[in-house]
């Protein structure tokens, strides 16, 4: 394989730009260097073989990158799911209520002076308002 057109940096397997740890291609390029992943999935595998491992083994080897592969794809959707969550803006009840009574009242109730007062509030307040009572004798 010629390597002599892939710029430093580059995987010389599948001429992408090495972005992290760079690997030694060799026995497929005897100059170099190549990315993770043709590592895993091309120098490795023609390593074992070279080395007398059985194509069973070889097979075992390749599910255990796909395992490997499968779970770090996995918590990085999870990390990305979370910062999502974390970063959106939430619809408090406070924020429905401010829309809904621009003014800082929340319904009729807010009218009442006693709302958050005591119970001798609450009373003098309804004897004072109530229509039921005349007080005008």
């Amino acid at each position: 394989m010629n390597t002599n057109k892939v710029p430093e940096g580059f995987c010389v397997l599948c001429r992408v730009e090495i972005l992290g740890r760079s690997h030694n291609p060799q026995p497929i390029v005897e100059n170099g260097s190549c990315c993770t992943n043709c590592n895993q999935l091309i120098v490795l595998p023609h390593r074992l073989r070279e080395s007398g491992a059985s194509e069973d083994a070889i097979s075992d080897y390749f599910q255990q990158v796909l395992i490997v592969e499968s779970a770090l794809k996995n918590e990085k959707a999870v990390k990305e799911m979370r910062k999502a969550i974390k970063s959106a803006t939430r619809s408090t009840r406070e924020d429905k209520t401010k829309s809904q009574y621009p003014y800082g009242q929340r319904g009729p109730q807010a009218t009442v002076p006693w709302r958050a007062g005591s119970a001798s509030a609450q009373r003098r307040y309804w004897a004072e308002h109530d229509s039921r009572t005349d007080r005008t004798k």
